[in-house]
C-alpha cells in the first residue's frame, strides 16, 4: 500500500511540526491510524495544541491538495519520496527528537541507511581549512563511510568533492527543495552528488532557501551520521549548532 499521501497530508496539516508528529507515530503507530483517530483519542493524547487538534479533525481538503500535488511534482522532478514507514527511511535519524516523517530524495536513498559521518564547518574557510576536509573526506571514503555535509560553500562543497574523488559516497542535506540548487555555483556538484550519490530535503519542492531552514537542516545532517567532524567554525556558526545537535 502507498502511505505517501497520508504521510503527505499531516506534513501539510497546521500546527504539527516534527516534533509532535514523532509523538503521534509512537502512540497511534502509523499515518494512517493518525488521521483515522477520533476527536476523543486525540485529546487524550494531552500534547496536541487547541490549532493542531482542530486541523486534524476538521476539513483536511487544503492539506490532501497539497500532498496530491507534491506527489505530481516528485514524479516529475524523478525525486523520491521517503515516509517513515519506508524501509529505506534512515533508522538513526528516527532517534533523534525531531526527525522529518518525509523525506525528499534525489539519487539513491539506499545510501541515508548506510554507515556514514558528517563534515561540516565554516563557508569561508581557509585554504588549509578546505584541504584538510577534502583529503579527510576522501580517506573516510576510501574506507566505506558516506560523508554526509550541508552542501554550503566551504567546508562542505570540500568534504562533497573528497568524498567524490575517491569514488565514494555522499549526500548532500539541502534547506530548500530539491529543484533549486543553492548555491548556485555549486551546479556541477548538484548533478554529481545526483548521480553518484544522494540530495535530500525535508522540504516540498519550490521551497526557498531561506535562512531560518538551515538550523533545521543540520538536526537532520548529524541525525544520518554516526559521527560529526567539524572542520574549522566560527564561535556562533550553524556548524557548532550541528556539533552540539550530535552529542
Amino acid at each position: 500500500m502507498d502511505t505517501r499521501p497520508q504521510w503527505l497530508t499531516l506534513a501539510f496539516t497546521p500546527g504539527l511540526g516534527p516534533t509532535t508528529l514523532k509523538k503521534l507515530v509512537e502512540r497511534f503507530g502509523s499515518a494512517r491510524q493518525i488521521l483515522a483517530a477520533s476527536r476523543k483519542a486525540l485529546e487524550e493524547c494531552g500534547f496536541l495544541r487547541k490549532d493542531s487538534l482542530a486541523a486534524l479533525c476538521g476539513q483536511r481538503t487544503i492539506a490532501v491538495a497539497a500532498a496530491d500535488k507534491e506527489l505530481r511534482l516528485a514524479e516529475k522532478a524523478g525525486t523520491t519520496l521517503l515516509c517513515w514507514d519506508d524501509p529505506f527511511f534512515p533508522p538513526l535519524l528516527k532517534e533523534i527528537h525531531d526527525p522529518p516523517v518525509i523525506l525528499h530524495v534525489l539519487g539513491n536513498p539506499q545510501l541515508l541507511s548506510g554507515p556514514g559521518i558528517a563534515m561540516v564547518g565554516a563557508r569561508a574557510a581557509s585554504s588549509y581549512g578546505l584541504q584538510v576536509a577534502e583529503r579527510l573526506a576522501t580517506e573516510l571514503a576510501r574506507h566505506d563511510l558516506v560523508i554526509t555535509s550541508g552542501f554550503a560553500l566551504g567546508i562542505d562543497t570540500a568534504a562533497h568533492r573528497g568524498a567524490l574523488a575517491a569514488e565514494g559516497k555522499t549526500i548532500a542535506v539541502m534547506g530548500c527543495g530539491l529543484d533549486i540548487v543553492y548555491p548556485s555555483q555549486n551546479k556541477k556538484l548538484h548533478a554529481q552528488i545526483a548521480a553518484h550519490g544522494a540530495i535530500i530535503s525535508e522540504t516540498p519542492l519550490g521551497t526557498l532557501p531561506e535562512g531560518f531552514r538551515f538550523p533545521a537542516r543540520n538536526r537532520i545532517i548529524s541525525g544520518l551520521s554516526l559521527g560529526v567532524v567539524v572542520v574549522e567554525a566560527a564561535h556562533r556558526s550553524g556548524t557548532l549548532i550541528t556539533a552540539h545537535q550530535a552529542l
